[in-house]
């Protein structure tokens, strides 16, 4: 189901999330980037965060801002997935 909020975030070129699970982050952000995230912490994607990330902003710079909320460290695996662990 479309959220109010998600079309919103659409409109304003960006991807705003608010106290939502990494898991879903990572899912939606993705998809924005045309990449699988594989989380090896099950805690780490259970955990809440609130930020927002603007269109355009490079795979690099999310993944920077991801490491800096979460702690957690990224490897590309290939093309299209990247690892995330701790």
């Amino acid at each position: 189901s479309v959220s109010h909020a998600t079309i919103d975030d659409y409109l304003a070129d960006e991807h705003a999330f608010y106290s939502e699970p990494l898991s879903s982050i990572l899912d939606r952000m993705g998809n924005v980037y045309d990449v699988e995230f594989v989380c090896e912490s099950q805690k780490a994607l259970r955990c809440r965060y609130r930020s927002i990330f603007n269109d355009g902003e490079s795979l690099e710079s999310f993944l920077t801002v991801i490491q800096s909320l979460t702690g957690l460290k990224y490897e590309r695996i290939n093309q299209n997935t990247i690892k995330l662990y701790q």
